[in-house]
């Protein structure tokens, strides 16, 4: 959504020589395994604060999983290699060729495990002008960064067996919608088939659990003061004393409680 404009200020401004950076970004994608989590929010239904959701949970599954989310995700539950999906010159592209994207996808698989789900996240590159080029990935592989990455998971997980078969095949498409958003459609046709597709999808308003994100980032926070300042408090009276009433308070409590946290972590330790 941000690719529009700079091709119209390229198209105006720039000079002869003149440089864009970034002067290209990636799509990169690769199959995800978390049994952890994908299994909670399945067994979360059997006992909803005393109710038991099961005999309506597989529509309750399709529905959650219906649409791509934003998560951190972890580097050691990627199920695949790494692939990439598209590329874009900023140089050379124009907006036409931005209104349908189609792509094959190959994944080598590296291990035998069970996959949840198929991960997105982009690659941008600076090429300076004296050759050399400084890559911004956003992976999980690059460790902690503030764009995550996008996860869609699927209803039903699918067993990934290289005893079987050492590459995941599939396509990918998007299309531009209305208003900046875009219809993508993921489909996996090996080794079994799995198709999602998703209408009007907004790079601003992707699903995104606030909490789950805050409590990552303190995750984060408490591990990097860990190794750069082992004598700091790990822990805030705060915190540990408002945890039971933050599980229960309202999403704007918890924001605030995190926030602080973050902002005790990030600003108020001079030594960092």
């Amino acid at each position: 959504n941000m690719l529009s404009p700079v091709l119209e200020f390229r198209d105006k401004w720039l000079r002869n020589g003149g440089l864009i950076l970034p002067s290209s970004v990636k799509l990169m994608s690769a199959l995800y395994s978390d049994p952890r989590f994908w299994n909670s929010r399945v067994t979360f239904w059997n006992d909803v604060y005393g109710f038991d959701f099961s005999p309506v949970k597989n529509v309750l599954i399709q529905e959650q999983f219906l649409w791509p989310e934003r998560q951190h995700l972890e580097a050691s539950n990627l199920a695949s290699g790494v692939a990439e999906v598209f590329s874009i010159d900023a140089y050379n592209a124009t907006k036409e060729s931005l209104q349908e994207i189609r792509s094959a996808l190959s994944y080598r698989l590296p291990r035998t495990c069970p996959c949840h789900g198929a991960a997105f996240w982009f690659k941008a590159l600076f090429e300076l002008s004296d050759g050399s080029v400084v890559t911004l990935d956003t992976g999980p592989e690059a460790g902690y960064n503030h764009w995550s990455q996008v996860i869609w998971y699927f209803e039903e997980p699918i067993q990934l067996d290289t005893a079987e078969t050492s590459i995941a095949e599939g396509h990918f498409s998007m299309d531009a919608g209305t208003g900046g958003a875009f219809n993508v459609e993921f489909y996996l046709t090996t080794p079994t088939p799995v198709y999602k597709a998703a209408q009007e999808q907004n790079p601003d308003t992707i699903y995104q659990d606030i909490f789950e994100r805050l409590e990552g980032e303190r995750a984060f926070a408490l591990k990097q003061a860990a190794d750069t300042a082992p004598e700091w408090p790990q822990e805030t009276t705060y915190w540990d004393g408002e945890a039971d009433e933050l599980l229960t308070s309202s999403s704007e409590a918890r924001f605030s409680a995190v926030s602080r946290y973050l902002r005790d972590i990030y600003y108020s330790k001079s030594a960092w």
